[in-house]
């Protein structure tokens, strides 16, 4: 999870997903809840990917990554619905990674939609996690640039990962 997160953060999404799509089946049999942050960050690479993609024009290469990031959309929402299944004491968390799971989906399909990183931003605020938390409010100020809603609503989301980021020392 560490060398494909950092491979994202170097602009690597293949790498990223090469190494996530060999990790995950290898443990996809536990029942572990936070598995889900492969999966968000396959969903994050093959979202990558795509976006690359359509600046080169090439649909092929945008039809796999979309592909790829659909079967691991489908993938953690099972997994969610089983956790709320067998597991219900963990659903808050589960909820969280699907969350961010859904929002990276609307950037894989092109789609910007700042409510889905409004809502994922809800379900992760359950969860001592302040990188994601500052990544969420990221990418919620890029889907409302992308959709043309309110720029003073962008700057305050891009404020809050501003000043998340630099309380936990993280620099741009």
């Amino acid at each position: 999870t560490s060398l494909a997160e950092l491979a994202l953060w170097e602009g690597r999404p293949d790498d990223a997903l090469r190494r996530l799509r060999t990790a995950i089946p290898l443990i996809d049999f536990s029942p572990e809840v936070r598995l889900g942050e492969m999966y968000g960050l396959g969903i994050r690479a093959a979202a990558d990917q795509a976006e690359l993609a359509r600046a080169r024009r090439a649909a092929d290469d945008e039809a796999i990554a979309v592909e790829t990031g659909d079967t691991l959309l489908a993938a953690i929402r099972q997994r969610h619905a089983t956790v709320l299944v067998e597991r219900p004491v963990y659903g808050w968390l589960s909820e969280a990674w699907l969350g961010w799971c859904e929002a990276e989906g609307t950037r894989l399909h092109r789609a910007a939609d700042p409510d889905a990183w409004r809502s994922a931003i809800a379900a992760w605020a359950p969860v001592t996690h302040p990188a994601m938390t500052a990544y969420l409010h990221f990418r919620e100020a890029e889907a409302l640039l992308a959709s043309r809603g309110e720029r003073t609503a962008a700057a305050a989301a891009l404020a809050t990962a501003r000043r998340i980021a630099d309380a936990i020392g993280s620099v741009p």
